[in-house]
């Protein structure tokens, strides 16, 4: 999957999490989203492969969404801040969401001020 998609038609076929994660992306289409689910922080589709090749990380796919299979790659919680500001050296941007209910503190390196967005 490299499109995001756009109705709500198109998130029809998607579980409720990629649903979600969806979302989020399309409303962030220029930033890598990092997406909480338990003890990581995932990265989904193109921002996976993305991050994959910035950020030498594993990429994989787990089960599918809509059919097609959930292309994913993930950082440790505790390790997330250096991801953050390696990609903030090189001048990319990342979003960060965690689904309802969660409760996530949000720490940020100064440097990360302007490239980085915080979604509860």
């Amino acid at each position: 999957m490299s499109a995001v998609p756009s109705t709500a038609q198109d998130f029809a076929g998607h579980t409720p999490v990629m649903q979600q994660y969806l979302r989020i992306k399309a409303e962030h289409p220029e930033a890598l989203v990092f997406f909480r689910m338990g003890d990581f922080y995932e990265v989904f589709y193109d921002d996976a492969r993305k991050a994959n090749r910035l950020l030498d990380i594993t990429l994989t796919s787990r089960g599918s969404s809509a059919g097609e299979p959930v292309v994913m790659a993930g950082v440790p919680v505790h390790a997330l801040e250096s991801y953050l500001a390696k990609l903030v050296k090189l001048g990319e941007a990342q979003s960060r969401s965690a689904p309802p209910g969660s409760s996530i503190p949000h720490s940020v390196c100064a440097s990360c001020a302007s490239n980085c967005r915080w979604r509860a």
